[in-house]
């Protein structure tokens, strides 16, 4: 299957993969049409989850999903010297377990005060030396885990608790009632700092 537009021809998908979906149709529109992507650069040198993994610990789902919504996705490893590109939407730095070098902060932080976005998610069990990082923002971690014994997952118990109420926010406003859960989270503490605004996504 191909689309056209002008004097511009893209593939989309081999006929041999089965039914072609209609997300998968209307995203590669949207790239032929919109012309400019949203890059998303996925930190790795850290033992970071990868996004190119399948199954347990793995993103592949979540860089498909990313995809098939017009999003390209790239990896970027800051220890090799490597800035941070110009085209950069964002920066997703998941599950990392070692340690980042003062360089690689410094390129995080430059990135930051021009007005970029970073998604950084932080096992409960590591938190790869960002404390400090994440201190400049407002934000610490803590070693405790959030516990709700009135509305948990069967088979998790009062570890993974339910989550229905969401923070007003473009991330959760399609949310609605449905529900989440979140197996061992931390919970985070946010003192409000000049300049910077903080909204909780899930409460």
């Amino acid at each position: 299957v191909y689309i056209e537009y002008g004097d511009q021809r893209q593939f989309v998908q081999s006929s041999q993969r089965g039914f072609l979906e209609e997300t998968k149709l209307t995203s590669s529109i949207a790239k032929l049409v919109g012309g400019q992507q949203s890059t998303v650069y996925f930190v790795l040198g850290h033992e970071e989850r990868s996004p190119n993994k399948q199954g347990d610990g793995g993103l592949s789902q979540a860089v498909e999903l990313l995809e098939n919504n017009n999003i390209t996705v790239e990896t970027l490893n800051l220890a090799s010297g490597n800035e941070i590109p110009n085209n950069a939407s964002a920066i997703a730095i998941i599950g990392p377990k070692q340690e980042f070098l003062e360089s690689e902060l410094e390129a995080l932080r430059e990135y930051l005060d021009d007005g970029g976005s970073v998604l950084l998610t932080v096992d409960s069990k590591s938190e790869a030396g960002l404390s400090e990082f994440l201190a400049e923002w407002g934000v610490s971690r803590s070693d405790r885990v959030a516990v709700d014994p009135s509305q948990w997952v069967q088979g998790f118990g009062p570890v993974a608790p339910v989550v229905t109420d969401y923070g007003n926010h473009p991330i959760t406003q399609q949310f609605g009632q449905n529900y989440t859960f979140f197996v061992l989270a931390s919970p985070l503490e946010v003192k409000s700092k000049k300049g910077i605004e903080d909204t909780p996504l899930l409460l």
